[in-house]
């Protein structure tokens, strides 16, 4: 009888310690499961915080491209340039363009298509400052070649013992000579002349033979002067400041 109830005790027991392990094995399950979902948890919430700040920094990243736009907004509106006209990149080459070919002086641009190419000087003492009593007269022509060239002719009535003729600028500064001083025919020198009444000299004039602040230049330079009425004819004789003289004018 005592040992029935021993071996039933025993088995209860044992019933009791399997009931008790089963139970402590599920518990430790469970924390298991627990602390993996919070683990799971946890790096979803740091996913989802690093996309949110990733979120966060891109307008900064925006703020400073347009910062930056706005920078080479300020540059582009310097240059007049409208940055909403997609031609305005051509439209600042063609002012660029139209800049860069505006003459800073009357020395230094070209003829004008279209512009008068023929000059025409009378000359007289009336023309001389002081004004020269005498009969002598002249006229000289002039005219702009398609080769950048200038060709002139200078004749004269009644004038003798000529030494010189130029184009000068109103002042007496001799732009080109219209004639050789040192010329020569037969061994004898051409300069003075005798009277005189018909054709003083011809020729063509090219840059490197310019005077005074043309020296470096181009003809039309000269001719823009021309073209200006700045310059004047003068033929010299025994007048060192010259007999008779007279303004280059456009003609047709």
């Amino acid at each position: 009888m005592i040992t029935r109830s021993v071996l039933t005790f025993g088995i209860i027991t044992i019933a009791l310690v399997l009931v008790t392990q089963l139970s402590l094995l599920s518990l430790v399950q469970e924390y298991a499961i627990t602390q993996a979902q919070k683990t799971n948890q946890s790096q979803a919430n740091k996913t989802k915080t690093s996309t949110n700040a990733t979120t966060a920094v891109a307008p900064i990243g925006n703020v400073q491209q347009l910062q930056k736009a706005l920078g080479n907004n300020s540059q582009i509106v310097k240059g007049n340039i409208n940055i909403g006209n997609p031609n305005s990149s051509k439209a600042a080459s063609a002012q660029q363009k139209v800049t860069s070919g505006t003459p800073t002086s009357g020395l230094t641009s070209n003829p004008t298509k279209g512009q008068p190419e023929n000059f025409v000087a009378d000359l007289s003492g009336k023309g001389v400052i002081p004004p020269i009593d005498t009969s002598a007269k002249g006229t000289g022509k002039f005219h702009m070649n398609d080769n950048g060239t200038l060709s002139y002719e200078i004749a004269v009535t009644n004038i003798n013992g000529v030494i010189g003729a130029h184009i000068t600028l109103k002042n007496g500064t001799e732009l080109a000579d219209l004639i050789n001083p040192y010329a020569s025919a037969n061994h004898q020198p051409v300069y003075p002349t005798g009277q005189l009444s018909g054709t003083l000299s011809n020729g063509v004039l090219t840059s490197d033979k310019l005077l005074g602040p043309l020296i470096g230049k181009g003809i039309s330079d000269l001719v823009n002067l021309m073209k200006s009425k700045s310059t004047y004819v003068i033929v010299r004789t025994q007048h060192q400041h010259g007999e008779i003289e007279g303004q280059l004018t456009p003609s047709a």
